[in-house]
């Protein structure tokens, strides 16, 4: 007998595209598991829309007979998957023996589908940048690094967060070196280090502090690098934004020797995690605030927190209160982090989080929240309700005492990308039980909304206890310093492994910008 048992929910909103997957939305499996068990378990964390429409979703994905691996999945328009990838439309690859996870992925212009994460590596006892390129079919990519995978080690734990393409074909990678450095390496289209980009393909840089990390990152118009992360010392952390020249030197030209911060005020602590550039050239910076408490457990109250930004760095007066805005999508505040931000062509703006959106026995069950602001910061009161879209993948409430008091189940969306024609794919995961997970995707109508009479939600569907959700029914100014690190053994083949060439800043005078943001009221589910 299963351990848990779903009860899908239909969605209730008519921005839900109902036309996807099963009431508008769908799961990917990438082992079915009868017993419930405490083996498998698959996270989407991001998603690329290919111009013929298709979806890539990537992510970590484990079976009961393996460790993590690299979970990437392909849907059809409708949501289904795509058996000309790979088969079925999915498949789990990985380069290490331990804990692969696929964090970012990008398109190539020739249709080839680039992966980056992290692997750990037992030669070097620690994680490094893992890169994956597939062909169109989901193959793996002979021509790219070693049998299609690449590794690359800064030195330390090496976490891979976001991956661009330029349009000259080189790969870009940002993530971080646990725990105080923004990492980023530049490959050409074959997988090698590219030699013009920092100490050979590699630049770490950091500003002094011991908290340092990048999240995210983009492509500016002219060549440069943004990447976008969080910088904390002796006082709470704050959003960080470097700018980085096309050999992969900090831009002085940006902020402080190329670093800007941003604090929320009111003795938060901003952690920044998603960036996304308009087309006007002004950057929008997301993640959220967390109210600064040491003795809070597990974290203090956490709002969605945005901050938008004129291409030189400067905090955009137009945009929120000073620059900056904070709101609250759950009833408490507690669980609010913007995960992902996706910028519509007329310049509204599209965060993905997760909130909780119903009780449910000893505890409380998470949803996709979609929140849709206009260009201005204000909500977006025409999307959803009052600009929030809640969607639930089913309730799932397993036998037996609850863990830590409390269950903290269901729905988490942790990425978000727009369609050509508009409509928002937002994925992530769906939890039943305590530890079973499984990619979970939906899709929004985009703006305006256009709902079909049939699309319309009936008061009490019927649906077969016995039908997977995701199944259709039967049919400071410094000058740098380099140093270089000890050689260590290579990874085994058939993974390239690199060697890291350490770019390091001290600490400089902070571009900051302080102050109160725009704090929308809290919202009531």
């Amino acid at each position: 007998m299963p351990s848990a048992t779903p009860v899908p929910t239909p969605p209730t909103s008519p921005q839900v595209d109902r036309s996807y997957g099963v009431d508008g939305r769908q799961q990917v499996l990438f082992q079915n598991d009868p017993q419930g068990g405490f083996g498998p378990r698959a996270i989407a964390y991001d998603v690329v829309i290919q111009p013929d429409g298709k979806s890539v979703v990537v992510g970590e994905a484990r079976t009961v007979a393996t460790n993590n691996g690299f979970g990437i999945a392909r849907l059809n328009t409708d949501g289904s998957l795509d058996s000309s990838f790979d088969g079925d439309g999915r498949q789990v690859t990985g380069l290490g023996s331990f804990n692969d996870i696929a964090y970012a992925v990008a398109l190539q212009a020739d249709g080839k589908i680039v992966v980056a994460g992290q692997t750990y590596s037992d030669a070097t006892a620690n994680y490094d940048f893992a890169i994956v390129r597939l062909n169109t079919d989901g193959s793996l990519d002979a021509t790219f690094g070693n049998g299609g995978k690449v590794s690359t080690d800064f030195g330390k734990d090496d976490i891979a967060r976001k991956v661009l393409i330029q349009p000259d074909g080189r790969i870009v990678v940002i993530g971080f070196s646990i725990n105080d450095r923004f990492a980023l390496a530049r490959y050409l289209p074959d997988g090698s280090l590219d030699p013009t980009f920092g100490g050979g393909g590699k630049v770490i840089t950091s500003y002094g502090e011991p908290r340092f990390l990048a999240f995210s990152g983009v492509l500016l118009p002219d060549g440069k690098i943004l990447a976008v992360g969080d910088i904390a010392g002796t006082r709470p952390s704050d959003f960080a934004l470097v700018r980085y020249n096309q050999d992969g030197t900090p831009d002085p030209t940006f902020g402080v020797l190329g670093l800007v911060t941003t604090d929320f005020g009111r003795n938060f602590s901003e952690y920044g995690f998603a960036v996304a550039l308009q087309p006007d050239g002004k950057i929008v910076a997301g993640g959220w605030a967390e109210l600064y408490c040491p003795t809070c457990f597990p974290v203090g109250d956490s709002s969605t927190a945005l901050a938008r930004y004129l291409p030189d760095g400067t905090l955009d007066p137009t945009f929120g209160v000073g620059g900056r805005v904070i709101f609250d999508v759950s009833r408490n505040g507690n669980f609010d982090k913007a995960q992902d931000i996706a910028i519509q062509q007329n310049g509204k703006i599209v965060v993905v989080d997760s909130a909780p959106g119903h009780a449910v026995p000893n505890g409380s069950h998470f949803d996709f929240a979609i929140t849709r602001f206009l260009p201005d910061g204000q909500l977006d009161n025409g999307f959803g309700d009052n600009g929030v879209v809640l969607v639930d993948f089913g309730i799932f409430n397993p036998p037996g005492p609850p863990l830590f008091g409390s269950y903290f189940t269901g729905d988490a969306a942790n990425g978000v990308a727009l369609q050509q024609d508009g409509k928002i794919i937002a994925v992530g995961h769906l939890s039943f039980g305590r530890t079973r997970r499984d990619f979970a995707i939906t899709r929004l109508h985009g703006d305006p909304v256009t709902v079909a009479d049939d699309e319309l939600p009936p008061p009490e569907p019927p649906r077969s206890d016995d039908i997977p959700l995701g199944e259709p029914p039967p049919t400071s100014e410094t000058s740098p310093t380099s140093e270089t690190p000890p050689e260590q053994a290579p990874s085994p083949e058939p993974v390239q492994s690199t060697r890291a060439t350490t770019t390091t800043f001290e600490e400089p005078a902070r571009a900051s910008s302080r102050g109160t943001p725009t704090r929308l009221r809290k919202r009531d589910f």
